[in-house]
C-alpha cells in the first residue's frame, strides 16, 4: 500500500461526506401519526388493565417515597431496620409494571409507531 492510496481514500471520504440532513434519527412526534389514522377507529381500550397499571404506579411510587422517608428518619417513630428492604422491594415490584403499562397506553393513545392497545393484556 502506498501513501497515495491512503491519501485518495481520505480525500474520497471527506469529499463524499453525507450531509447533515440525512439521518436515521427522527423526533418522537415524527413517529406519531396525527393525520393518517392507520389504526382502525374501532380500537378497544383495555380500561381495567390501565386502571390496574395506574394503581400499581401510584401506590408503588408512594411506597418507595415512604421507604425513603423512613430511611432518612423523617418519619421518626419507625426504626429503619424493621422491614425497610421488604418495603422497598414491594414498591419496586409495584412501580415497574405500572410504569411500563402506563407508558404503552400513553404512546398508543397518541398513536405512536410500534405501540397499540393490543400490547396491554386485557382481563376479559
Amino acid at each position: 500500500m502506498s501513501y497515495n492510496w491512503f491519501s485518495n481514500q481520505l480525500t474520497h471520504r471527506l469529499v463524499n461526506k453525507p450531509s447533515k440532513d440525512v439521518s436515521d434519527y427522527q423526533l418522537l412526534h415524527d413517529f406519531c401519526d396525527q393525520n393518517n389514522k392507520q389504526v382502525s377507529e374501532s380500537r378497544r381500550i383495555p380500561w381495567r388493565a390501565i386502571c390496574l397499571a395506574l394503581f400499581l404506579l401510584v401506590f408503588g411510587t408512594a411506597i418507595i417515597v415512604i421507604s425513603i422517608l423512613i430511611y432518612l428518619r423523617v418519619i421518626v417513630n419507625i426504626k429503619p431496620n424493621d422491614g425497610l428492604l421488604v418495603l422497598v422491594l414491594l414498591g419496586v415490584i409495584m412501580f415497574i409494571p405500572g410504569f411500563y403499562h402506563i407508558r404503552i397506553a400513553y404512546y398508543a393513545y397518541h398513536r405512536c409507531y410500534g405501540y397499540s392497545f393490543d400490547d396491554i393484556p386485557d382481563f376479559d
